[in-house]
């Protein structure tokens, strides 16, 4: 697998870029849709839930990224950690339809407020890439088991809103 969507924060080039530690260049990105699809806010989160519907409508836009590399994807899992799992999807790209991976939600627990990409970028995208720039210092030592690694995200949730207040 050297290739996953996503139709979240992760969406965000800055963000990507915290997570795997590197530039971008080596990546290729596509932009695509999610059919019959919407996206909620997670109550208490700034991350989205994927919910299928029956609109033919309804779609999601997302980023096919291509070219990933072993440590890239290493990296984005350690990121999503315990609330994702890795599923498979179909997306539409380029008119046609492609299965492929994505990270889909464990507990849903959404609300019904819709969740765009847009918004979020403008209200978390520094928030989260401080959050993430700490959260990945702990890689390393974590990478196999990051649910011992979330008994310090409170602390860095915190540290960034400390961080973003003085900005």
């Amino acid at each position: 697998m050297d290739s996953l969507i996503f139709f979240g924060s992760l969406r965000s080039k800055k963000l990507l870029k915290t997570v795997i530690g590197s530039d971008l260049n080596h990546l290729k990105f596509v932009d695509a849709k999610i059919y019959k699809s919407k996206l909620y806010k997670v109550k208490n989160e700034n991350f989205p839930y994927l919910e299928k519907t029956e609109s033919n409508t309804d779609f999601v836009n997302c980023t096919c990224i291509n070219n990933l590399t072993k440590e890239n994807i290493e990296k984005i899992f350690f990121y999503e950690s315990i609330e994702y799992r890795i599923s498979q999807i179909i997306i539409s790209l380029n008119n046609e339809n492609i299965k492929t991976h994505f990270f889909e939600l464990i507990k849903k627990n959404k609300t019904s407020e819709l969740w765009l990409f847009e918004k979020w970028k403008k209200s978390f995208e520094e928030f989260s890439c401080i959050a993430a720039k700490e959260w990945m210092e702990l890689f390393i030592e974590y990478k196999h088991k990051p649910g011992d690694a979330e008994v310090y995200w409170q602390k860095m949730l915190e540290d960034a809103k400390v961080e973003i207040n003085k900005q």
